[in-house]
């Protein structure tokens, strides 16, 4: 199965990505949206066309705060912080990257309690002859993220009192996460450290 989805987000490429102290990548890319701040973290909304899944960039208030971040990020805090996201107009920066994996799961599903899949098969309901085995179950997953196929901006975020537009800079690492808006359950998971 392959999904493509296009996140309403019009950028233009500018700016410098912060890997180290000693160190930049330019690959920055910049958009009016919306967004919210936290105490330890800003979190950015931009949602795909059509509404129902959406990217979250959460952003370490501190350019090396990305351990820190980690530590605190569980499927409770994320939902909480995202359950108190408020639409607001800002100026967003992100840089363009792109990231495959590719994982093997079969030791981890067996792990998990699906041994039986692997070892004592009956497919029979679905294949004639009880010939049907799993020998494997390899996960991949891509993202790429750049001006092309994007339109307008929106996003949403935990609100302020300030009356003008406020940045969101991601130009150091952050975390990021893709989510059905619907079920609330999350697709696709990542740290960005080198755009």
């Amino acid at each position: 199965m392959h999904i493509q989805c296009g996140i309403l987000l019009a950028i233009i490429c500018l700016g410098a990505f912060d890997v180290t102290s000693s160190r930049n990548v330019k690959k920055l890319a910049r958009a009016n949206g919306q967004f919210a701040f936290k105490l330890y973290k800003k979190i950015l909304e931009l949602p795909y066309k059509g509404k129902r899944l959406s990217m979250y960039v959460f952003l370490p208030n501190k350019r090396n705060g990305l351990n820190n971040l980690e530590k605190k990020f569980n499927y409770r805090s994320v939902t909480s912080a995202l359950a108190k996201l408020r639409k607001r107009e800002i100026d967003v920066s992100l840089p363009k990257f792109k990231m495959t994996i590719q994982m093997e799961l079969k030791r981890i599903l067996m792990k998990l309690g699906m041994r039986r899949a692997f070892t004592h098969f009956d497919f029979s309901g679905i294949a004639k002859g009880g010939r049907l085995r799993i020998r494997d179950v390899i996960h991949k997953a891509f993202i790429k993220v750049d001006e092309k196929g994007t339109e307008a901006a929106a996003a949403t975020v935990v609100s302020m009192e300030e009356s003008e537009i406020q940045e969101f800079v991601a130009d150091h690492p952050f975390l990021f996460l893709i989510r059905d808006n619907l079920t609330g359950s999350i697709l696709f998971l990542g740290r960005l450290v080198k755009p």
